[in-house]
């Protein structure tokens, strides 16, 4: 009772509530439990208003009903133990609310990501047994848009009156009381309050892991007090879509013809990877479905579906020790229904010694991967010339080729977390809070990506311009598209000398399909609009910076983190292991920004083909326009010539897509998390 007069005070009232929990070892086994899987497992006993006189014999009563018969029944019908189950019991202050409200951080009715809340004046019971008027509050969680369903108030429920001499006390039932006639029309909840328990409710699923059902009140002073939560019961099952980091490779609103090959390409080259990592072919056979929907779109923008990504990512036994870290660089927060698997680390010990010989083995094929495209790029030759055919044969043994070798860019990524998270966890440990910095700073340095060498050679092709002032002059004074293709045309016919117009020609030939989104097949690069180069050199011009202090600035913050190193960690041997794990992590960063690269020269082949098939279906009269390919899929784009495209009419297709685009362009982007149902049609989810 000390405890009790502590924290509840002599005379105040205590919820004393009961929760099942396995019987001694028996976690995890056949034992019924009040659970996340099972809220309502144990119909154990639960008592409110609870003076001190009865404490003891109402936790007696909790401990008691784990086997009143209802609770017994029910674990038989379930399967379970019946005699497995103990009662655990929980005492707290019972707070008599001025108002009081229920909260759901999902609608129960259809799982939909909004927060919906029930409120009335007076005690929880007249909310939970709906025996008083209630307000009704819907907020959307990717927009804070509230809905609000406001009653006029009549009844309320108050507190029972306790009279406090005798064992047992007695306790009169809750009562129905009338609501002020100033407060019948006005919301329960303010502005404020409301936002509040939005706020608080995210914050406790956040903390679960999965939605919840919230019980709170507002005493008079109007403090939030929040008074239980438990997982929230028969929610519809969820599909989450997420675009955070995917729209750095495919901002805003995408063509049709960009969102299947991107289907195609995740499809592809995850498959490879799936492989590589020794995912059995039964396996990937099982999850062909998963494979297919890894990106969807959702009003006219590329998501990851994630339920198919953590499906697939759970084939590989390392994921787990990989999961953290994969999820922050994806940008992912802790879903409901996305659990670690069990027994993972069972199952990634057994496949370390094939992950330790991957890992020996990764960089050589690095090297390989990068020879064999190289020469593929090489010898795809002048694609604009080919007839329809050749075309389509092209694209199909090109991108059968990338289905063997791809994998390799992403086994990259997988094995290069492991060594990334122990420089960064090690730099931490040693050095403290200096460690991003000198993190990024000794990753500096060292042989030259792909990407940076076109960053570079932009630079260098400045320097020649800079050195010709009537050069440099034509191509800042230049404010349209028609004047910078006169000044393109001027540079490469040698007008300005024939080093500046090997440069130029030489820059489009390498760096030609890099452009801001290039891999979206509606971006014009380079490639078709060549004075677009000029758009890569004139911010150089503006700043004059160049190749050598690009150069000269990375050496230095090299050499910065160096000495900031030895100044944190004095220790030669950890120094030697940070300088280690770095040049790992610095390799991959390098295979990662090499094979980047590459990606984007594969995007570049496939626009090549693509819209050129475009300009064949227009001159064979399927289309008003070359460019309304973009509003088809590749597979229709080749059923058109191969006889298997259901139906005919590709005009009237590219059209209604062409609207649905145009549409999509005037709305508002949407959140960057959905959610939708399972097994039901998008447009109503």
């Amino acid at each position: 009772y000390t405890m009790f007069d502590e924290v509840i005070g002599a005379d105040g009232l205590a919820a004393v509530r009961a929760c099942v929990v396995p019987g001694p070892g028996r976690a995890g086994q056949n034992s019924a439990e009040d659970s996340a899987a099972d809220p309502f497992a144990g119909l154990s006993d639960s008592f409110l208003y609870v003076p001190r006189a009865d404490l003891l014999r109402r936790i007696v009563e909790c401990w008691a009903s784990a086997y009143n018969p209802e609770a017994v029944l029910y674990r038989l019908r379930r399967g379970a133990d019946p005699d497995a189950a103990r009662v655990a019991v929980g005492v707290q202050q019972m707070v008599l609310g001025a108002s009081s409200f229920v909260a759901f951080t999902r609608d129960p009715r259809d799982g939909a990501d909004r927060v919906v809340v029930a409120a009335a004046y007076g005690i929880g019971e007249g909310v939970v047994q709906e025996r008083a008027d209630i307000d009704h509050y819907f907020t959307e969680r990717a927009t804070g848009v509230v809905r609000s369903e406001i009653a006029v108030k009549r009844r309320m429920i108050g507190a029972p009156a306790v009279t406090k001499s005798g064992s047992p006390a007695v306790l009169a039932e809750p009562t129905e009381r009338e609501v002020p006639a100033e407060s019948a029309e006005p919301p329960v909840l303010s502005d404020s309050a409301l936002a509040r328990v939005v706020e608080t409710g995210c914050r406790i699923e956040e903390h679960f892991g999965r939605p919840q059902d919230i019980e709170g009140a507002f005493t008079a002073d109007g403090e939030l007090w929040i008074v239980q939560s438990r997982p929230l019961a028969d929610l519809p099952e969820q599909v989450v879509w997420s675009n955070h980091n995917i729209t750095e490779s495919y901002p805003g609103v995408s063509c049709a013809l960009t969102y299947s090959l991107a289907r195609d390409f995740y499809k592809t080259i995850f498959t490879d990877l799936y492989r590589r990592m020794g995912v059995p072919e039964a396996r990937l056979r099982e999850n062909a479905h998963h494979l297919e929907r890894m990106v969807g779109l959702r009003e006219g923008r590329i998501y990851y579906r994630l339920d198919a990504w953590y499906a697939l990512h759970g084939l590989l036994p390392e994921f787990e020790f990989i999961r953290g870290w994969w999820e922050h660089s994806m940008g992912l927060r802790p879903e409901p229904g996305m659990d670690t698997s069990p027994g993972w680390r069972r199952r990634a010990l057994r496949t370390a010694p094939g992950t330790l010989r991957r890992s020996t083995r990764h960089f050589r094929q690095v090297r390989g991967f990068l020879a064999w495209w190289d020469r593929t790029a090489a010898e795809a030759g002048d694609l604009e010339s080919l007839d329809a055919q050749a075309l389509i044969a092209f694209y199909r043994g090109l991108w059968a080729e990338v289905g063997a070798q791809w994998g390799v860019t992403l086994t990259n990524t997988v094995l290069g977390i492991l060594p990334a998270a122990a420089y960064e966890g090690l730099l931490r440990r040693w050095t403290g809070a200096r460690h991003r910095a000198i993190f990024g700073a000794l990753l500096a340095g060292g042989p030259e990506n792909r990407t940076l060498a076109g960053v570079r050679a932009a630079l260098e092709l400045s320097d020649l311009i800079s050195a010709l002032p009537e050069a440099r002059d034509r191509i800042l004074s230049a404010t349209t598209a028609a004047e910078d293709a006169a000044v393109w045309r001027e540079i490469v016919e040698g007008e300005y000398g024939p080093e500046i117009a090997d440069a130029a020609v030489r820059q489009l030939r390498v760096y030609g399909d890099r452009a801001v989104g290039d891999l979206k097949l509606e971006q014009l690069t380079p490639r078709q609009r060549p004075a677009m180069m000029l758009d890569m050199v004139r911010p150089h011009l503006r700043q004059g910076a160049g190749a050598e202090a690009s150069r000269a600035d990375e050496r230095k913050v090299r050499a910065d983190g160096e000495r900031e190193l030895r100044e944190q960690c004095r220790s030669p041997l950890r120094r030697a292991i940070i300088h280690a794990l770095a040049s790992r992590t610095r390799a991959h960063v390098k295979a990662r920004e090499d094979t980047r690269f590459c990606r984007t020269e594969l995007f570049g082949l496939s626009r090549r083909v693509l819209l050129r098939l475009g300009v064949l279906l227009a001159g064979a009269g399927r289309l008003d326009d070359p460019r309304d390919v973009l509003d088809l899929t590749v597979e229709e784009v080749f059923g058109a010539f191969d006889g298997t495209l259901p139906g005919s009419d590709l005009r009237a297709l590219a059209a209604l897509r062409r609207a649905d685009r145009e549409r999509w362009e005037a709305l508002p982007a949407p959140a960057p998390r959905l959610v939708s149902l399972a097994g039901r049609p998008l447009d109503v989810a």
